[in-house]
């Protein structure tokens, strides 16, 4: 009547071990900085060992450490109240061009060397690139992010071959426009349309005019989104002569020309400052009959 009967297990006798005596608080301290090393000392296990199990094995720990320390030297040396360079810039009130400035150019610090011999990310890279970047997000993190992992997942083989050798050399920088105003993860309900024109284009093969017709369906929240090149629309696929959407499905939209200004029918901005992350360009992203080629659908799963 009154539920299920709980057995708890008896209660545990306290140990006889004697607390370690916690130090006096201070100006620099609590009085407890002593607690948790004196807990890692009790340790029963080979922490190193744990180390190599979290990571996925002992090579993967040696490449985690590898990226971490290319990001530790790209930063410059620094002595201070902080404990790094890094922590520095999270409390400190530097001015918002700098930031995104500073990011970019230690990404390139840290980057540059190895996309020109040809390193592509793979495995758990991409997992170890945002744990040592952790507070400094910059604006180049979601092209080789997310958007990269978009086109290899949704590329056909032969638009691979168009695409990723630019992207990973940065002859193109991406990033993902999915959330809307409107809609967040209710992708379903995305309003963004791209209605398909088949005479049109230079070949007369057909064009997407891709247009956000209400303020709910501008494109929002997209992490580089202002300093990027190119962008992963998601948006309602429409036919000629058809009522109904056919479901979202993605497109790549050019955004920039060669001159990096905003091509016609594209309205992009920069939402403005936030709590943190401010090295960061996030964006929002109106378009007003855009035209891209027929073959800018990502074709994978046509």
């Amino acid at each position: 009547r009154f539920g299920r009967i709980v057995h708890l297990p008896p209660p545990v006798a306290p140990s006889s071990s004697k607390p370690r005596a916690m130090e006096a608080g201070s100006w620099e301290s609590g009085g407890t900085a002593s607690v948790l090393p004196a807990e890692r000392e009790k340790a029963t296990f080979d922490v190193e060992r744990l180390v190599h199990f979290l990571d996925g094995g002992k090579e993967f720990t040696l490449k985690r450490r590898w990226i971490q320390g290319a990001h530790d030297k790209a930063l410059k040396p620094y002595d201070g109240p902080f404990s790094s360079a890094l922590e520095v810039k999270l409390h400190g009130e530097a001015e918002r061009g700098a930031l995104v400035e500073e990011s970019m150019k230690h990404f390139m610090e840290v980057h540059w060397p190895h996309l020109q011999r040809g390193y592509q990310p793979k495995g758990q890279d991409m997992t170890f690139m945002s744990n040592a970047k952790f507070g400094q997000t910059g604006p180049l993190s979601l092209h080789y992010g997310v958007f990269m992992s978009s086109l290899r997942s949704n590329c056909s083989d032969e638009q691979k071959s168009w695409w990723l050798p630019v992207a990973n050399r940065l002859g193109m920088i991406g990033c993902y426009a999915q959330t809307e105003l409107g809609h967040g993860s209710n992708v379903r309900g995305l309003q963004t349309t791209a209605r398909f024109e088949p005479r049109a284009g230079p070949q007369g093969d057909g064009e997407w005019v891709l247009d956000t017709p209400t303020l709910q369906s501008m494109k929002w929240w997209s992490t580089g989104l202002y300093s990027a090149t190119h962008a992963m629309v998601y948006a309602q696929l429409h036919l000629p002569n058809e009522a109904r959407s056919r479901g979202v499905h993605v497109f790549l939209v050019p955004m920039r020309g060669p001159d990096l200004k905003p091509l016609p029918g594209v309205e992009m901005g920069d939402i403005g400052l936030k709590l943190g992350d401010n090295d960061a360009t996030i964006g929002y992203l109106r378009l007003r009959g855009v035209r891209v080629p027929r073959r800018h659908l990502l074709e994978k799963l046509q």
